[in-house]
């Protein structure tokens, strides 16, 4: 299973505030994310897996690279979902076409298990 913890990725985020919430509520797929990984490591706001994949899928569905990631990884934990590996290698497949370094990482290590 991945562990999604200490990604440099998490430095370039916006904490949470009601102006994330507001952006991620108006479609902003960054935000969205952003607002997910809030909720998935309780930064501001209780702790609430479910609404970290909430907010994970809403900017995946968009395409956002990162969301795809952090969605793959909950899939793969079971993390505020049911664990489903095809619905984590098909999010990370996703999410390394768009050059996610850690999707990548994640796709090899199910590789190597083979």
């Amino acid at each position: 299973m991945l562990v999604v913890s200490g990604i440099a990725e998490d430095a370039k985020r916006e904490p949470y505030s009601p102006e994330l919430v507001k952006k991620a509520e108006a479609g902003d797929a960054k935000a969205q994310c952003d607002l997910g990984i809030c909720y998935n490591k309780g930064e501001g706001v209780d702790k609430d897996e479910k609404e970290a994949v909430r907010w994970y899928s809403k900017a995946a569905e968009q395409g956002n690279a990162r969301a795809q990631f952090y969605l793959g990884a909950c899939y793969d934990n079971g993390t505020g979902v049911e664990r489903d590996e095809k619905a984590a290698f098909e999010l990370w497949t996703k999410s390394a076409d768009q050059g996610d370094v850690e999707a990548k990482k994640a796709l090899e290590r199910i590789k190597t298990k083979q």
